[in-house]
């Protein structure tokens, strides 16, 4: 296993419009470990291109280690049975293209259940109908489950309807193999205390299966991305919690200039 600071990197979105260039840049910036943000439409478009894909996996074979984020937008909250179906679709066209350049990670959300008004009340959709939504997100995970095979490891995010109690329990039951989680300290720091206490609690027992660690830092108040130390987090308790694990740490912060002097602090605070 790498030394804790050769698993650092940042995760590029927003600088660069070809994977290359992005790929180039964090080699030149000292670090040879970098997250692809597929919500990046050049990005999505080019790794469906297989003369890219081939470039990409040489960029391995130098010694770049390469994860990606996968689209935002797709639920498996949704009803109906066709559109989770289409996530699982687009879900595995993916993977298939990031197996042959051997990804390391594939970071997904759930999506959300819908909130709906209820004579003045908020409810959530699962509240009402619990037994399906069960049943439903049971099968939604086992079929992930199935799905994380080969070199890519597949990682569910703490996001929207991961955190729904029952969501959470079916996840930790199919953790292992090539099913991991995706840590974002910046999420848990937006929730209430109790809740904070239980994330943390979770991510604690399951420790092991942390294969990836979206760092950046924040008030409290809203999922602001700021550079390490620009905020509230308790950031080294986070990498305390990943010690000794094979997670990378990526700097989810933007622009890539604040991604680096993420990078840079994080290391002073690894003593590096």
């Amino acid at each position: 296993m790498e030394k804790i600071e050769e698993r650092l990197g940042p995760q590029i979105l927003f600088d660069f419009s070809e994977i290359l260039r992005a790929i180039e840049f964090v080699r030149e910036s000292g670090f040879s470990v970098l997250e692809i943000n597929l919500n990046n439409p050049y990005f999505l478009s080019q790794i469906k291109d297989k003369k890219t894909r081939e470039k990409i996996r040489k960029e391995k074979e130098s010694g770049m280690k390469i994860l990606f984020h996968s689209l935002e937008g797709l639920s498996f909250f949704l009803p109906e049975a066709n559109l989770v179906n289409a996530s699982f679709s687009f879900l595995k066209e993916i993977l298939d293209y990031l197996w042959e350049i051997e990804a390391e990670r594939l970071t997904i959300h759930l999506g959300n259940d819908f909130t709906f008004g209820i004579t003045g009340k908020k409810v959530l959709t699962y509240e009402v109908f619990p037994d399906f939504y069960q049943e439903r997100m049971e099968e939604v995970i086992k079929n992930l489950s199935e799905m994380s095979k080969g070199k890519t490891i597949l990682c569910i995010e703490n996001v929207g309807g991961f955190r729904y109690p029952f969501v959470m329990a079916i996840i930790e039951r199919y953790l292992g193999n090539n099913l991991g989680l995706t840590l974002d300290i910046g999420h848990i720091n937006r929730l209430p205390k109790d809740k904070q206490i239980v994330e943390k609690e979770f991510f604690l027992r399951n420790r092991q299966h942390i294969k990836n660690c979206h760092i950046h830092d924040n008030s409290g108040e809203w999922d602001e991305h700021n550079i390490v130390g620009e905020g509230k987090i308790d950031i080294p308790y986070y990498l305390k919690m990943v010690n000794g694990t094979d997670s990378y740490l990526i700097a989810e912060v933007r622009p890539k200039e604040s991604a680096l002097e993420s990078l840079r602090r994080l290391k002073l605070m690894l003593g590096r």
